[in-house]
């Protein structure tokens, strides 16, 4: 028991320094974005996304570890990480998606400091069921969710309406979003699964409590 409880207050500690530092990271934000927008702080904006392109055919040379060596062509896909530009509404764009990213990450991390908050508080009646921690991680999955959105959504923007066209090694390339992204999905739903067995918990309890 006393193990499960040192556990709860270093997640609780950890959660909060994460919450901590996502509050630093929006306050960072906001007083960069104003430096630069008022004083010119930095010229340069950078935009991060995640886009692929089309597969290109460009010439490869691979050497082994006897020295032999393979010339060929392959098919390669490339994948730009991010965007450098000095146009205003760029500099907006690339503050706002900061914004989002350290808005998201203090929404989830107050819920999750809320959680261990709660179960550390509650350890020594041994009930850590509650409706509030319940709907808490709901939210944690729907931040989740909104963010892997608001990423893709980033994304196509960049390759269907934001690039004209790239070039690499005199080829032209068409991107595309990284659909893989929406992978992520998958952890937003194993969120709300654990959200389910925890209200399966909170009844169980309840009904225990009437039983008594």
């Amino acid at each position: 028991m006393k193990k499960n409880n040192r556990l709860l207050k270093h997640l609780y500690s950890t959660f909060y320094l994460f919450y901590i530092l996502s509050v630093l990271g929006l306050a960072g934000t906001i007083v960069s974005a104003i430096l630069t927008l008022t004083i010119g702080l930095d010229n340069t904006a950078q935009l991060d996304f995640k886009v692929m392109s089309s597969s290109v055919e460009l010439p490869l040379k691979y050497t082994l570890i006897e020295n032999s060596s393979f010339n060929g062509v392959e098919s390669i896909e490339i994948m730009p990480k991010s965007f450098k530009s000095v146009g205003i509404e760029f500099k907006l764009l690339a503050f706002f998606n900061q914004f989002v990213m350290f808005l998201c990450a203090f929404l989830a991390t107050k819920q999750l400091k809320d959680i261990f908050h709660t179960f550390s508080e509650r350890k020594k009646m041994k009930d850590y069921f509650e409706e509030a921690n319940y709907i808490r991680i709901r939210k944690i999955a729907f931040i989740t969710l909104g963010y892997i959105l608001y990423e893709f959504f980033v994304a196509t923007v960049f390759a269907y309406f934001l690039i004209e066209d790239i070039h690499v090694m005199n080829q032209l390339i068409h991107i595309h979003p990284d659909y893989f992204m929406l992978i992520e999905i998958i952890s937003v739903l194993i969120i709300l699964v654990i959200a389910e067995v925890y209200k399966a918990g909170i009844k169980l309890k309840e009904e225990t409590e009437l039983t008594i």
